[in-house]
């Protein structure tokens, strides 16, 4: 039971390595405060360089500072979230933050009393690009450590009404009506 036990947990490492591009032990030693090795083959000591300002060019604006709401109009862990995929898939584009919209059905045909999307709060974030990228940070944002890290409640994949990731954040704000459009 132990070597399996073992084996699996070894396997996941290789996973998240294999996702993220970094050094299968790397998650390990970063949990105990060290700096992580390089990932295998690569030539840098710093496998998750952030993204230059203006890298990539998205829809919505790039956020800007971080922490809370105010700076960026994204939530603590919206920002840490987006701050982490920037520098791990610099090739998405963010092309969608804080919004006060509500939900857009999949059909496209609004009746009005749509649920609030959590952008309103700046709880979400949406990222597209090329297709092999996208599944990457699904699987990336679904990884257990990484829900818990950053405290992902709802990791959506592009569809009909979305061409792209959206990731939204504990705590849900469902039923509630946002600051922007007249709520607490």
């Amino acid at each position: 039971m132990t070597a399996g036990l073992l084996l699996a947990f070894l396997a996941y490492l290789l996973l998240y390595a294999g996702v993220k591009g970094v050094h299968p032990w790397g998650p390990i030693v970063e949990s105990f405060g060290g700096k992580a090795p390089p990932p295998p083959g690569s030539k840098s000591g710093t496998p998750d360089r952030p993204a230059k300002s203006g890298e990539g060019v998205g829809i919505a604006s790039e956020p800007k500072g971080g922490g809370g709401i105010g700076s960026s109009g994204l939530t603590r862990n919206a920002q840490a979230a987006y701050d982490a995929i920037r520098a791990t898939y610099p090739g998405l584009l963010y092309v969608g933050g804080p919004n006060c919209r509500r939900i857009i059905p999949h059909d496209h045909a609004p009746t009005g009393d749509e649920p609030w999307s959590e952008h309103a709060w700046g709880n979400a974030i949406d990222f597209e690009g090329p297709a092999a990228l996208m599944r990457k940070l699904m699987v990336w944002a679904n990884l257990p450590h990484i829900k818990l890290r950053y405290k992902i409640n709802n990791v959506i994949p592009p569809g009909s009404a979305v061409p792209a990731v959206h990731i939204d954040f504990f705590p849900s704000h469902t039923g509630q009506t946002p600051p922007c459009a007249g709520g607490q």
